[in-house]
């Protein structure tokens, strides 16, 4: 027997009923030998003996008349058993012992470390003390002492009950309390007296009472003080010494530490020893008592076998005498009845005299029957059998110091107790520290002996190879780095070998420090030995592989002496060095048992910055520094050479204090030590990697008419500040700023974050005042910069990353002070929304750092819309801000907010406008700034100043400033009446609302003009020219325009790292274009295909044209396509160049004097006309600012002269006539006449529009317009994007300026519509008329609104051809939960502000002509709307299997016209055997795959079968590592392979490779519907995780079964559907476990599946897996079926039993006569 209660043959350790998943069982079984072999073995052992076992170990036969089966019935080992259940019951009732309740385990041992310490609370009896009081003779600890509180304020528990208690003060109890000496003057223990003198005659310290009356009067006394000066000469020789002592005593508890597990493992052979001999004659006896047994039945049957021969004639003859005697009474009673047989009758009834019928006992005797005679010498001899020898060696002897042996006092090397294998010789290694633990006993392996070249033998070694799953792509596990190269080579270890490696190496230290002996030393090594090395660093063993050998000769006393160097490599940790022969050990063969715990890595797709390609040595010392030797969690993402190609991830904890990055690439790169290889690869930028671990503590939500007085610290622009509240809160800001300041700026690097991530929370240095403040991480622009908000204050700036550092716990107990706000019932007096430079200056001034009075009028998601009252000390009332924007034509008022001057006075109405101004002197604003700094030591972080420049300038900086943005017009929450027109602006990006722009400064230019040259100056409305060509083609600009500043930044950030789309570009498309001549990104439009991969784009905000490919061009984001144009084209009115009629033809004299004229000009517009819309282009007037200079007479002034004006002067332009309009005024679309009453109706054909045709592919790009009162979602598709814009236009063209008509308007009629809101036409469709109304709703946009007759138009025939361009949208699978079967306002308000105007993606799940589509809908974060429903609960699915019908015909379909794959080992009809259901298709398709078996029947064809089963399931799973590998190994297709064909597929579930068969493919989403074949799972699977199936895995057979459940069909018939509860309920019942399967029909496969009680199934008491399924009423079995059904067949042949029991004796006796065919009718 084996130590561990193992099988002397496999090593396996025995175990006691279990079956692992082969069905393979290790339990101990007894061989007529008495020799123990596990179930498995023997069972093997039996298939080559056939009918008997051969012990392996005495060759004795053990005889199987059953064969194979016959194992099983081999007796156990009842005493292994026993023992190995004992064993377990132990070991779980010791961790039972273990558990306490909740808060016990601590307190317990809280109070043992107390009690151990000796110092226990005097108050709770739990903690251990940590104070005492200075006047009170007791301790305790901090909890029951002093409670902290506050700033600094201390609660008393327990000195708080009186006055005097109070004044008490707490000491800190140090190590040197403990001190026996530390109370110098204790008591005299005679007389109670401190301790003052010392006798000189008895030693010993006494009293003053002592000297005067007591035993010692007269003696010679000294005082202590005198004393103690004569002892400090003696004391410090005694100190050094008790020092040197003190080492030698931690010296040799280490050793000793060492030695305790040496002697534990040789008593543990002993032991082990002891046991497999007792357990040898267990066995012994077992089997002796098994013969015995054995011998009594034996006797027993050979005594009982006379009398059961004898019972069974008897009762035949009882049988036969039974029907004679019923023959003779029915003679007797039909005397009538002619008898043929009564002779024999009587004759049998004559016999009855000779049968022996009665019974007697006989004595058998005292001395006869069976018995057990045993002996009592065995008794006897096993009271002193065997004993144990020899003694434990002392290995260790104790010594004082004087006496202890020179050679031991000379080592002083004491070993560290752990260190690392690092060898910091190489400049960029870097190695981290490993820990070692407790010991191990390692099962010792034979030796593989070779002769070396002087006869001695020695062992080689082979390591076992590192297992592979490690090695899987996607695979991840957390892992601890013990050796930094360089981030492309660096060495790991797993952590979940870590026990493995920590047993192992203090098992190997053991043996080297303690059982090693001289000859263990290696006299010789070569290259590739492995050793056993100590390391040089630590003194500590390790497995070591020999680099190279070196030798060396030194000179020493004329003797050259030659030395051997070694150099070493470390495989369990990565690192080398070089050491002498005497450090190293021959290696023993059970320390090679488990593989090199190292595997090396490289960080993937990264390189160094630097170009010359080398690592610098502070990115392996950052790296290491991030890892900080702890664990962190590997990704592989592929393997080259051996090599995990990997990334390191911090694992999921809340530290702050953790430096380990979130992806050690991206920190690497953020850091700019490293770059990615591959332009696929970019550092995390905003938005897609957010960390929200840790919050600041959300403030109390304002509520609507709040007032509250608050400073604003950030003005930004009037839509658009920050205010922060001034109360407590504002104090406890100053002092939680004081706190950091006194925290963050003691210049370590405890609080540094190497890689911020954006929504991370932070404290951060301002640039300007270099103060801290609390912030958030907005945005990542690269450069080791960082985009930051201030979150007490509001404002923006960027850092660089080393100003970031991370914020403590009791930084985040005060919420963010600063309050997100808008001023209400304002917006800009531009119309194109922005703030003009004056007022924004007026707005600066006067809140910059101001305190106002803060009224709430609205809440919203993000800001607050509120009233700002300036508070003047010479007013009794309030002025409001927003009243004074408005008086000062700085904005427009949009509601009562703006209307009122102050809280309680209202503006005259016939008082006169005043300008309201307020410009701070400079003395007022430092004496604010001063004031706020007296309260928080600073101002608000300030950002620079910086300029904007035009392209192709450089000068743009992008994420330099603020973001300043208008507020746009967005469409309402709730469905209902919601205006189509963002998404034109969005797809259009239309020109005229800029031209409308230029239109309103014209006319302001103008107005101004009037006033006469004096006044020119105060013109304020300026253009600069972006693009010019010629007078009759040039590009303005607004020179002051904040919203073209955030766009150029947004476009910077978003596509500067950005990938090509891969996309095919068309005429009109709108798109982000990269300038050629300076690289910057732009808002562009496409206006030419080439005949090459060039395009020609037109740059909507400057005017400018460039060629570029396809690479420069990206999709651009609906939210930028929102904003209007900021460059729009314009011509000179009203002139043509001299000499030439064209309009369009100047010559290049006057081309140059434009230019000349212009540059470096101020320049201001005059609006000469409207938009042209031939030539959409505006016809202006440039008025240029010339400075005229002083002359004698006038002072230097500026002019303004007309450039049209100046041109005619020069002779270059002539003047020409425009085209007068034909109908006199042109009719806007906002002063539409009515229509008259007595005008003629208008006679036309009715047409409608027809619907959105069903798309093509199912996959979808759309944008979401509106959602109507039943759920329908209205979706635009960004393919029809081009169409849909030059519709628009077209339809602006023709309506913009028509009349009225006067139709007879029908249900369902198209027509075009005005929306007033956009001030546009769009097409529409007649839903509902009123009486002077008309309820349309917009084709192309889903919403309805109630309009006017007269703003409603009939359409062109052209516009009604092209069918709608949204289409209707339901969402699959889902139904509202709601009494009517109807949505919620509250959900489809939730459903609009989720979707409407965002783009999302969608897959049509079913589309049927003229009906909404079905469609699963994905938002723009990736989530399910449908999902995200039902988890809200607002939603749930229908109960219906619609789609896994659909699947599964799918399936049917391909396998029955192609089936690739081989078909599995079936047996036939009729035969049982075990299976598993691996998937269900529906309640009664399901796929089952064999489970492997021991052969059961002699039937060789059985035999057979069942060999090829197990060796097919084997042979899939020796294919898992091969299919692993697909991914890096594996072809890939070039497109998605087509139905039936073979394939490895990537399971998303677990990331796994399996073999697949493809079902269904979309080309245009490159998806395949792929079931593997193994196991029946279905679903989607991307091109890219799709590979060609290798040779070697084609030729083994599907595993997976597909079959239907024999006559299993819902309730009522087949022809019904089956509903999702009988899914779910079939799956509980027959998912996942062991079944029992028979065969009824091949053609289609039909199988019935049956419980499994036991292994040995009975199959005559079967019970069907689903038959719960059927008494709960959700199936049936079909009836034509029930006959042929076995079961139904076992219950007729019990019911006939029944009935043959019961029958009449007549019938019996009929049925009887007719087999003898003696009676006839």
């Amino acid at each position: 027997m084996q130590k561990g209660a193992s099988c002397p043959r496999c090593q396996h350790t025995f175990a006691v009923k279990f079956r692992d998943h082969r069905g393979i069982s290790r339990q101990p079984l007894l061989l007529k030998c008495s020799h123990t072999f596990c179930e498995s073995c023997l069972l093997k052992l039996a298939r080559e003996g056939k009918k008997g076992i051969t012990c392996p170990t005495c060759k004795d036969v053990t005889d199987l008349p059953q064969g194979e089966t016959g194992v099983r019935r081999l007796p156990s080992h009842y005493f292994l058993s026993g023992y190995l259940i004992c064993s377990q019951k132990a070991l779980l009732e010791h961790e039972l012992s273990r558990m306490a309740p909740a808060g016990m385990a601590s307190v317990n041992k809280k109070a043992a470390v107390a009690e151990a310490t000796g110092r226990v609370c005097s108050e709770c009896r739990l903690n251990r003390a940590t104070c005492k009081c200075v006047k009170c003779d007791c301790v305790m600890c901090g909890l029951c002492f002093d409670k902290v509180r506050g700033c600094g304020s201390q609660c008393r528990q327990v000195h708080s009950l009186s006055n005097t208690l109070k004044q008490h003060q707490a000491a800190q109890i140090t190590d040197e309390d403990d001190c026996p000496f530390e109370d110098m003057s204790p008591l005299c223990k005679l007389h109670g007296k401190p301790i003052e003198y010392f006798c000189d005659d008895d030693d010993t310290a006494i009293c003053s009472r002592c000297v005067i009356m007591g035993d010692h009067k007269e003696h010679s006394i000294t005082s202590m003080e005198e004393k103690n000066k004569v002892l400090l000469g003696d004391m410090e020789p005694a100190l050094q010494f008790a020092s040197q002592v003190v080492k030698k005593l931690v010296k040799a508890d280490k050793i000793l530490s060492q030695s305790v597990p040496s002697v534990k493992s040789e008593t543990s052979r002993v032991i082990d020893s002891i046991r497999a001999h007792f357990q040898s004659l267990h066995a012994a006896l077992q089997v002796r008592e098994a013969e015995l047994i054995e011998e009594v039945f034996t006797v027993y049957q050979d005594g009982v076998a006379p009398l059961v021969q004898m019972k069974a004639e008897m009762l035949n003859e009882k049988r036969k005498l039974d029907l004679s005697i019923k023959a003779a009474q029915r003679i007797m009673n039909n005397n009538n009845e002619m008898i043929l047989n009564a002779k024999d009758i009587l004759d049998s009834l004559n016999r009855a005299k000779d049968l022996m019928c009665v019974l007697s006992s006989s004595d058998p005797g005292s001395e006869s029957g069976i018995r057990f005679e045993g002996g009592d010498s065995l008794f006897k001899s096993f009271k002193n059998y065997g004993s144990v020898k020899g003694e434990v060696p002392k290995r260790v002897m104790f010594h004082t110091l004087n006496d202890a042996p020179e050679e031991v006092l000379n080592d002083d090397t004491d070993t560290a107790s752990v260190v690392s294998c690092s060898s910091l010789t190489s400049g960029t290694d870097v190695t981290s520290v490993t820990d070692t633990g407790e010991d191990v006993i390692i099962e010792d392996e034979q030796d593989i002996l070779v002769e070396d070249e002087d006869g001695n033998k020695k062992s080689t070694y082979v390591l076992k190879p590192v297992p592979g799953r490690e090695k899987m792509t996607g695979h991840c596990e957390n892992v601890l780095v013990t050796h930094i190269r360089s981030p492309c080579q660096f060495y790991v270890q797993r952590c979940a070998l870590n026990a493995k490696l920590v047993k192992m190496s203090k098992a190997l230290k053991t043996w080297c420090k303690g059982l090693a002996t001289e000859k263990d030393i290696p006299t010789d090594v070569k290259k590739g030995d492995f050793v056993l090395c100590q390391y040089s660093g630590d003194k500590q063993w390790y497995r070591a592989r020999v680099l190279s050998v070196m030798t060396t000769t030194e000179t020493n006393q004329k003797k050259v002496v030659t030395k051997k160097h070694v150099e070493v490599l470390y495989f369990d940790f990565g690192n080398h060095e070089v050491v002498t022969m005497d450090k190293l050990k021959n290696m023993e063969a059970r320390f090679m048992k488990h593989p090199e715990f190292l595997m090396e890595c490289a960080l993937h797709d990264i390189e160094p910055a630097e170009k010359d390609g080398v690592w610098s040595l502070e990115s392996a010392s950052t790296m290491q520094t991030m890892i900080a030797n702890k664990p962190m969690l590997m990704n592989v993402i592929r393997e080259v050479g051996n090599v995990l190609q990997v990334d390191l991830h911090k694992p999921s904890i809340d530290n702050i204090l953790d430096d380990r990055p979130i992806s050690l690439r991206d920190s690497l790169v953020f850091l700019e030590l490293a770059r990615f290889v591959t332009s696929s690869e970019r550092i995390s930028k905003s938005g897609s990697t957010t960390v929200r671990g840790r919050d600041f503590m959300k403030p109390e939500p304002r509520q609507r008419g709040e007032t509250f007085e608050a400073l604003v610290t950030y003005s930004g622009v009037p839509s658009s500040f920050c205010v922060q509240p001034i109360g407590d809160e504002a104090e406890y800001l100053s002092a939680l700023m004081n706190e950091m300041a006194t925290t963050y700026s003691d210049g370590t690097d405890l609080y540094t974050v190497f890689c911020p991530q954006v929504d991370m929370i932070c404290v951060v240095q301002s640039m300007t005042d270099q103060l801290w403040y609390r912030a958030r991480v907005i945005d990542l622009p690269g450069g080791k910069q960082v985009d930051v908000q201030y979150v007490d204050f509001g404002n923006i700036e960027c850092v660089p990353y080393q100003r970031i550092k991370k914020i403590l716990d009791g930084h985040l107990k005060l919420p963010p002070l600063a309050v997100q706000c808008e001023l209400s019932d304002v917006e800009p007096a531009d119309p194109d929304g922005s703030w003009v430079a004056d007022g924004l200056e007026w707005w600066t001034d006067l809140t910059t750092f101001q305190s106002f009075q803060v009224k709430i009028l609205e809440v919203q998601v993000d800001a607050v819309e509120v009233v700002l009252y300036r508070i003047l000390d010479d007013s009794p009332d309030n002025l409001s801000v927003n009243y004074q924007l408005v008086a000062n034509g700085y904005a427009k008022s949009t509601g009562v907010g703006s209307t009122v001057l102050g809280p309680s006075k209202n503006p005259a109405a016939e008082a006169p406008k005043k300008i309201f101004t307020y410009r701070a002197s400079r003395q007022d604003k430092q004496q604010a700034s001063s004031d706020i700094a007296a309260s928080y030591m600073t101002t608000s972080p300030v950002k620079g100043d910086f300029q904007w420049g035009n392209p192709p300038s450089r000068s743009y900086t992008p994420g330099t400033t603020t973001p300043v943005t208008s507020k746009p017009t967005t469409p309402a929450i709730t469905p209902t009446k919601t205006p189509p027109p963002q998404n034109t602006n969005r797809n259009n990006m239309n020109v005229n609302a800029a031209a409308a722009q230029a239109q309103a400064a014209a006319t302001a230019v103008a107005a101004t003009q009037k006033q006469g040259e004096a006044e020119s100056h105060a013109v304020n409305i300026k253009v600069n020219i972006s693009a010019y060509e010629s007078p009759a083609n040039f590009h303005i600009q607004l020179e002051e325009t904040r919203e073209r500043e955030g766009i150029m930044r947004l476009l910077q950030r978003q596509f500067q790292t950005s990938e090509p789309a891969h996309r095919i570009w068309k005429v009109n498309d709108f798109c982000a274009a990269r300038y050629s001549k300076d690289n910057l990104w732009y808002r562009a439009k496409v206006c030419q295909m080439l005949d090459t991969d060039e395009i020609k784009v037109y740059l909507v905000d400057f005017g400018l044209v460039d060629t570029l490919t396809s690479a420069d061009l990206r999709v651009l984001d609906v939210k930028m396509r929102a904003p209007n144009c900021c460059a729009i084209q314009c011509h000179l009115a009203d002139i043509v160049s001299a000499g030439c009629a064209d309009p369009l033809q100047w010559s290049a004299t006057a081309c140059e004097f434009m230019a000349e004229m212009v540059k470096n000009k101020t320049l201001y517009i005059k609006k000469e006309g409207d938009m042209e819309n031939e030539r959409r282009s505006l016809p202006i007037d440039l008025l240029v600012e010339e400075i005229v200079a002083e002359t004698a007479l006038e002072p230097c002034r500026t002019s303004v002269n007309s450039l049209i004006k100046s041109m005619k002067e020069k002779g270059l332009a002539i003047p020409c006539r425009r085209k007068k309009q034909e109908s006199g005024d042109s009719l806007t679309s906002s002063e539409a006449s009515e229509v008259k009453a007595d005008e003629p109706y208008v006679e036309c054909e009715v047409l409608h529009y027809s619907r959105h045709p069903v798309p093509e592919t199912s996959h979808l790009t759309v944008i979401p317009t509106y959602v109507d009162f039943n759920g329908i979602m209205y979706c635009q598709c960004l393919d029809d994007e081009t169409d849909l814009m030059t519709m628009t236009d077209d339809i602006q063209t023709m309506y913009v300026e028509s009349s009225p008509q006067r139709v007879r308007w029908q249900i369902g009629q198209a027509c075009v519509s005005y929306f007033k809101t956009d001030d546009l036409w769009f097409r529409a469709r007649v839903v509902e008329l009123n009486d002077d109304k008309i309820n349309v709703q917009y084709c192309d946009y889903g919403n309805s609104e109630l309009q006017s007759v007269d703003l409603v138009r009939l359409p062109e025939a052209r516009f009604v051809e092209k069918p709608q361009l949204c289409l209707e949208c339901v969402l699959h699978g889902v139904i509202p939960v709601s009494e009517d079967g109807t949505w919620p306002m509250t959900v489809l308000d939730y459903i609009h502000s989720m979707i409407v105007n965002h783009q999302c993606q969608i897959e049509i799940m079913k589309a049927e002509e003229g009906s909404s589509v079905e469609v699963r809908l994905k938002l723009p974060d990736g989530s399910d709307l449908g999902k995200t429903l039902i988890q809200i609960g607002a939603a749930t699915p229908p109960d219906d299997l619609a789609r896994e019908y659909e699947t599964s015909r799918k399936i049917s379909d391909v396998i029955q016209k192609r089936y690739p794959y081989k078909q599995p080992c079936l047996a036939p009809v009729g035969e049982y055997f075990p299976v598993v259901v691996t998937h269900m298709e529906l309640p009664n398709i399901v796929w089952f795959q064999h489970v492997a078996q021991e052969p059961r029947d002699i039937d060789d064809e059985v035999v057979k079968r069942v060999e090829q089963v197990n060796s097919d399931l084997a042979a899939l799973l020796k294919m898992s590592p091969e299919l692993a590998q697909a991914e890096t190994m594996g072809k890939s297709f070039i497109k998605v392979p087509a139905p039936g064909q073979m394939c490895s597929a990537q399971f998303s579930y677990d990331g796994c490779w399996y073999r697949g068969l493809v079902i269904d493919r979309d080309e245009d989403t490159q998806l395949a519907l792929v079931v593997f074949v193994d196991y029946g799972n279905v679903e989607y699977v991307h091109l890219d995780r799709l590979r060609v199936l290798t040779a070697s895995a084609r030729g083994l057979a599907g595993q997976g079964v597909r079959s239907y459940l024999h006559g299993l069909q819902p309730v009522g018939g087949p022809r019904q559907i089956w509903c999702k509860n009988s899914m779910v309920l079939n799956l509980q019942l027959i998912g996942n476990q062991p079944l029992v399967a028979c065969i009824k029909a091949l053609e289609p496969l039909s199988v019935e599946l049956y419980k499994k009680s036991c292994d040995d199934f009975d199959t005559e008491h079967l019970e069907l897996a689903y038959q719960q399924l059927i008494e709960s009423g959700l199936a049936q079995i079909d009836p034509s079926l029930a006959e042929e059904s076995e079961l139904f067949d076992l219950a007729v042949t019990a019911s006939l039993k029944e009935a043959e029991i019961g029958a009449d004796v007549i019938i019996e006796e009929d049925t009887e006569l007719k087999e003898d065919e003696r009676v006839t009718e």
